[in-house]
């Protein structure tokens, strides 16, 4: 039975009213089509269930335009309340995806990748409206109806618009028929679009959204920024430009010599760039045009990951750009107001970029770049490149103190310093002596590394540790303990010869002040190499020694090729060509032509390569080989910077392995060492090759080589005179040969410089036993009956170079001469053991009472070892005893 009122305590009116006001009910095609007063189950919470009641309850169905629909609703007609809605009109939403074919990272240079996302994309759909592209390319737009629709598109979005030049043609767009609930792909390709259309419109929306993920409350960029494309006038061809009365970006179409530079996504990049630096300082404080570029270059490295703007600025050169943020150029020695000045500040974040990915994971490496170049410029506001670097390192400080340090510091003091820019001084209480180590003769011994760590408070020694990593690899950290007053040592594993080992010391005290040793570790680091080496080759060039300048006949290049002599320096901001050799009290090197000539470019190298080889050495004989080589190569001061090699590569007769191959300038002589064993086989034909080269655009490559040395080593080895072998004295033997003492031998192998041994092999040390007898007849191994025995270890010998050697069941009276072999090298220093028979009844002296004592291990007849199988039983027995008296009586020791 349903049991409820009613007679409705809110009249038709008003609740008619509750249900218009609620579905925003009131434009003129809005109506009521159909009403009545209604019981209404309705489900309600019930402690924990659901009960099922009834309301009295008006029912109004209205057509609403706006939300579009047939809206059924039920209100209380006790209370007012609306109880349930639903729309009787069921909609299909219209969806779709917009993709293209697009470059990813450079037209001409890569090919066009399908299915591009094209994110951020107008779909105007006839009657219903316009939708936009998300992140991923995907549309929707509710409609309420399932008739097909008519939409248009182009690359127009919220962020970007873009228009062709006059000549081009029209813009790319497509239209068509859109089917409500069928998802439509809306696909960019040769057919209805070109390429700088489609990859300025995928590249600039990634840029957009990038900038906002980074700081989501920079706003300033959330405009429809014009862009056209294949212009042929103003600056055209080989340029693109931002301009910024209209904030527009512009870009020229391809000719004989240029690229297309709206295929060019760093280009892109870069242009889009001066937009987010004229909003980020607004019109009115404008930095001067070499802090414009050089963040416009900032933006494209960071979106790249590439150094080099402009691969594929010249027309089919793939290898080569317009300019490198990897450079040497110094602040304020070669800043010009320009592209090139530009090139100092980008080299200071690209330096400090790379420096961070060396200790950190590529993802928080990123954002610590980005954000620290963004934020730099936001809070700041610099206007010169010394003011942004301050800046920089004020952005990512933690605590508004730059005294106490700088999350990172080391990092961004190398890209500071790498272009002559200052870093904040720091200040830390915490300080670090300590003496590098420079070799590391035993690759059995730990290294220990020991520093004297102070603080004006207690030095956190769970925090203190040291930091290695072997042959280039990722660091490992290890403990300090604390030696006592301020000494630490931590101590880094035995590595094996021929390793090249890099270490740093990180110290903290009880407050978080730290330091490091050396300094801005871990771009700063000791090193130390393994092993004892011995130099076969050592090289300075002082005279002719059998190398040879294009030996194979394939140079080309037409100036700069190598020359044996003293070098004449040149400059171009910046050193070219070394003044001085390396040696210390040398003259002579080999270099790319030795004259300076009028200008820089007189006689570096132009047209082609030039290749040095070495004579072939004989290695064969050599275990482990290491080539070292001072070398100076710059050629990041010219018109195309960073883009020639310098190569390095051996041979061992099979065929020519890089130790180098690199487009990295360092115009200063640098030290490189490489372990050769890495590389090829020590063959007797082992040669080297050095090439510099100028092949692509003109540009300014000077080369020089110095100091090449070729150095072996092998283990350490046992030295006899070093090593020692002990044993205990005094044994104690019983007349049934049951071992009642054991012979322990200790051998201690050590190396010329008196080093343990570690790890020696078990069976690698050996001992030799002979016994001479005090009584008349041998003493005998109870195994094997005679009086001489060799025994193995059966242990590697430990940290302190030990193993020991134990033997039981030794009979007889005299002396145990003993020897020691290890790893086939005899030992100059033996032992003797002296074994008495025993003083069983301890009375102090060995006699005939001590025969009583005896007696039960006698008459068992046990035995068969000594010299107390006196008779001929073969034996031992009570009879021996009597053969045993005369050496008892009388206090007779034995011996």
């Amino acid at each position: 039975d349903i049991d409820i009122a009613t007679t409705p305590s809110v009249d038709r009116n008003s609740a008619l009213l509750i249900a218009q006001n609620d579905i925003n009910f009131g434009a003129p095609t809005d109506r009521l089509y159909y009403e009545e007063l209604v019981i209404l189950p309705v489900r309600e919470e019930d402690g924990e269930e659901r009960a099922l009641r009834y309301k009295l309850a008006w029912r109004f169905d209205l057509d609403v335009m706006n939300p579009l629909g047939n809206w059924v609703t039920y209100v209380d007609a006790q209370n007012g309340e609306i109880l349930w809605r639903y729309n009787m009109i069921h909609t299909l939403d219209i969806t779709g995806n917009t993709q293209g074919d697009a470059h990813i990272y450079v037209g001409g240079c890569d090919p066009n990748t399908p299915a591009t996302v094209m994110s951020h994309q107008d779909v105007v759909v006839t009657g219903v409206g316009t939708a936009t592209s998300d992140a991923n390319g995907d549309f929707t737009l509710p409609y309420g109806g399932t008739d097909d629709r008519a939409f248009t598109t182009s690359f127009d979005g919220p962020w970007i618009a873009i228009d062709r030049w006059t000549g081009a043609g029209a813009d790319g767009s497509q239209a068509g028929t859109i089917t409500p609930g069928t998802p439509l792909t809306i696909d960019w390709d040769d057919t209805n679009s070109i390429a700088s259309e489609r990859d300025l419109f995928h590249h600039i929306n990634l840029q957009h959204d990038w900038l906002l993920d980074l700081d989501p409350t920079f706003t300033a960029m959330d405009y429809q920024a014009p862009c056209v494309v294949e212009r042929t006038d103003g600056f055209c061809p080989g340029n693109a430009w931002y301009s910024f009365g209209d904030r527009s970006i512009n870009f020229c179409e391809e000719s004989a010599t240029y690229g297309n530079t709206g295929q060019l996504a760093d280009v892109g990049y870069h242009e889009y760039g001066h937009g987010i630096t004229d909003q980020v300082y607004t019109s009115t404080s404008q930095p001067r045009s070499s802090l414009h570029e050089g963040n416009s270059d900032i933006a494209a490295n960071l979106l790249t990951r590439e150094s080099i703007i402009g691969l594929g600025f010249f027309t089919g050169n793939c290898v080569s750009g317009i300019r490198n943020s990897d450079n040497t150029l110094q602040y304020p020695g070669d800043w010009s107001d320009s592209h090139t000045g530009g090139q100092i500040i980008a080299g200071f974040l690209w330096d400090s970029w790379q420096e961070l990915q060396n200790t950190l994971p590529q993802a928080e490496a990123d954002s610590i770049a980005a954000l620290g170049w963004h934020f730099a410029r936001r809070l700041g506001l610099p206007q010169t490149e010394e003011d942004q670097v301050l800046w920089t390192f004020m952005a990512v400080d933690n605590d508004g103190d730059l005294t106490n340090g700088v999350p990172n510091y080391a990092a961004w003091c190398v890209g500071a310093s790498n272009h002559n820019f200052s870093c904040p001084v720091i200040v830390t209480p915490v300080s670090i002596v300590h003496t590098p180590v420079t070799e590391h003769l035993n690759e059995t011994l730990p290294i220990d590394i020991t520093a004297t760590i102070t603080s004006d408070v207690a030095i956190n020694v769970g925090a203190t540790e040291v930091f290695y990593r072997v042959d280039g690899g990722s660091y490992t950290s290890v403990g300090v303990t604390a030696n006592g007053g301020d000494s630490y040592t931590g101590q880094i594993p035995a590595q094996p010869i021929g390793s090249f080992v890099d270490y740093y010391i990180y110290a903290e005290d009880v407050n978080a002040a730290s330091t490091t040793e050396p300094s801005l570790a871990p771009t700063n680091y000791h090193s130390f190499l393994v092993g004892t080496f011995v130099c076969s080759i050592a090289d300075d060039f002082e005279s002719p020694s059998g190398w040879v300048v294009n030996a194979d006949s394939t140079d080309d290049a037409t100036t700069g090729f190598w020359e044996l002599g003293d070098p004449e320096g040149t400059t171009n901001g910046g050193a070219l060509q070394p003044e001085d050799d390396h040696t210390v009290a040398g003259t002579d090197c080999w270099a790319t032509q030795l004259a300076a000539g009028a200008s820089g470019g007189t006689f570096d190298i132009d047209g082609g390569k030039t290749s040095l080889y070495s004579p072939v050495y004989d290695l064969s004989a050599n275990t482990i080989s290491i080539v070292s080589y001072w070398r100076w190569y710059t050629n990041n001061l010219g018109a195309s910077p960073g883009a020639d090699v310098w190569q390095v590569s051996v041979n061992d007769g099979g065929g020519w392995v890089d130790l180098e191959n690199t487009t990295a300038s360092a115009n200063s002589w640098t030290e490189h060492t490489f372990l050769l064993n890495d590389f090829i086989s020590l063959t007797s034909t082992v040669q080297f090759r050095f090439i510099a080269s100028d092949e692509g655009d003109g540009s300014l490559v000077e080369a020089a080589l110095d100091d090449f040395s070729i150095c072996s080593a092998s283990a350490p080895a046992v030295s006899g005179s070093n090593s020692t072998v002990s044993a205990n004295t005094g044994l104690f033997i019983s007349p049934d040969g049951n071992g009642d003492s054991t012979l322990t031998i200790t051998v201690t192998a050590r190396d010329g410089a008196n080093n343990p041994m570690t790890g020696i092999a078990a069976g690698d040390v050996t001992v030799d036993i002979v016994g001479t007898s005090s009584v008349g007849e041998a003493i005998r191994f109870c195994a094997s009956g005679t009086n001489t025995a060799s025994f193995a270890s059966t242990a590697a010998t430990d940290v302190n170079g030990e193993t020991v050697i134990q033997i039981a069941n030794i009979a007889g009276c005299g002396n145990l001469a003993i020897t020691a072999t290890v790893s086939s090298v005899a030992l100059a220093a033996g032992t003797n053991s002296f074994i008495t028979s025993p003083d069983l009844n301890g009375d102090n002296m060995t006699n005939f009472m001590d025969t009583f004592i005896y007696l039960p291990e006698l008459n068992a007849g046990t035995g068969t070892c000594g010299n107390f199988d006196r008779d001929p039983a073969n034996d031992v027995n009570f009879f021996d005893t009597l053969k045993y008296l005369p050496l008892l009586f009388n206090n007779a020791q034995c011996p």
